[in-house]
């Protein structure tokens, strides 16, 4: 069975500065510090993520067409029903340090080929469809795929304690992530919306003003 932090042998001498004040916050052990930094700073790199992709998905949606978004609702569920099989197979093949970065890097080889699908002469309602279907799918992976590693990396004791602490974490990511795509990822949306005008939502209002 994986060893957790809570059986490695514990180091001896003074508690750190660092110890003493995350003992404010929260009940961690001095060899837990370091596992607890890295899944805090985890998990609000993936909610960051989560939050900067949601608003791009969600114009996505607009852009593949209002009168459509049934159909991609339908195609998120028919995705997912097979990749969690997919999934399944996969972690019992595969170990968490093999397995957690393959499927990171799939997510980042994703984005790099919207990127270019985006910048092509493709038509853009047609990707923008399969964007919005795939990043719903992305949403649900990578918070589940968190917390499952997180269930395999800590025990059921340290899990009551520190878990609390590693979803404020999150919450930093949550409020970061709309802050991040407000400033940075607006302009990029808007050249996608000016690729296909009449997919943006100012697009779409001038559209219904000429009816």
């Amino acid at each position: 069975m994986t060893e957790t932090a809570a059986n490695r042998t514990p180091s001896t001498g003074e508690p750190s500065a660092i110890h003493t004040w995350l003992q404010r916050l929260v009940k961690v052990e001095p060899t837990e510090i370091r596992a607890l930094f890295w899944a805090f700073s985890y998990f609000l790199s993936v909610l960051c993520g989560f939050y900067i992709v949601r608003p791009m998905r969600d114009e996505m949606g607009i852009a593949g067409g209002v009168e459509n978004l049934q159909w991609m609702f339908t195609g998120t569920f028919l995705v997912m029903l097979a990749a969690v099989p997919l999934f399944g197979w996969a972690s019992s093949r595969y170990g968490r340090r093999k397995l957690i970065p393959y499927i990171y890097g799939f997510f980042i080889a994703n984005i790099l080929l919207f990127y270019v699908l985006f910048s092509s002469d493709i038509t853009h309602a047609y990707v923008a469809r399969a964007f919005f279907i795939w990043a719903s799918v992305f949403n649900l992976f990578i918070i589940s795929i968190f917390w499952s590693f997180m269930a395999d990396v800590f025990s059921s004791e340290q899990a009551k304690r520190l878990f609390g602490f590693i979803a404020a974490g999150g919450t930093a990511g949550a409020l970061l992530g709309p802050a991040l795509a407000a400033r940075w990822l607006f302009r990029w949306a808007q050249q996608i919306s000016f690729c296909y005008p009449r997919c943006s939502l100012p697009g779409r209002w001038s559209a219904s003003r000429d009816l």
